[in-house]
């Protein structure tokens, strides 16, 4: 792209929005800062102009909301997606990659090499903030990889229903529900992972970031 590269931060935390505008502002050759937004639906509806590159954070203030729907939208506007996040649980940011999002810097590596992620993705260029970030992608020995279907299973019986409730949620029968659960509890055992019960199994995919906490 010609000229700095426009840029613009969405984050619910005020210090977070100051500091990265800080960081972008000193650079005025790269970076054009064109706003900082407590969440992307203004970018999204056409109500803000579309930046270059929209500095994403995955979880905007309550644990059970995150920004993975806004990504693909973005893309689709013509925006580069960084997504710039404390989480670190692998599941979660494999869907923001399959999302879309063409870099991924976590809030715990560092100016520095927040920059390094920032310059990759202005260059068109798939970047990851460090080894750790990398990683958490990359490296699927410890982390299973769950369907859709199997998910929606856990996130029912997280829902507090029993396997016929389940069923009757999905529209599935309660030997399909016993299917997948095995399947799960399979692909868990054959990592090294313990699972004994439904219970383990929620508990597993809730680490991974499969499953989100209920809510109060």
């Amino acid at each position: 792209m010609s000229g700095p590269a426009t840029v613009a931060v969405v984050d619910n935390h005020e210090a977070v929005q100051r500091g990265i505008a800080a960081v972008v502002e000193e650079l005025p050759a790269e970076f054009s800062l064109v706003g900082c937004y407590p969440d992307p639906e203004p970018l999204i509806v056409g109500a803000i102009a579309v930046p270059d590159i929209v500095i994403l954070d995955l979880w905007l203030g309550r644990d059970d909301v995150h920004s993975l729907g806004a990504i693909e939208p973005l893309r689709e506007a013509g925006t580069r997606v960084l997504l710039h996040t404390s989480e670190e649980r692998p599941a979660r940011l494999r869907a923001a990659v399959q999302a879309g999002v063409l870099g991924l810097a976590l809030k715990s590596d560092g100016t520095d090499d927040f920059l390094a992620t920032l310059r990759g993705v202005a260059a068109g260029e798939f970047a990851c903030s460090s080894e750790l970030a990398a990683a958490l992608l990359e490296d699927g020995r410890q982390t299973p990889s769950l369907a859709r279907r199997e998910i929606d299973v856990l996130e029912s019986l997280a829902d507090g229903l029993t396997r016929d409730q389940v069923a009757l949620r999905l529209g599935i029968s309660g030997a399909t529900v016993k299917t997948y659960l095995t399947r799960i509890r399979e692909k868990y055992l054959a990592l090294g992972r313990d699972v004994t019960n439904a219970t383990s199994l929620i508990l597993e995919a809730r680490r991974d970031g499969y499953s989100s906490p209920p809510k109060s």
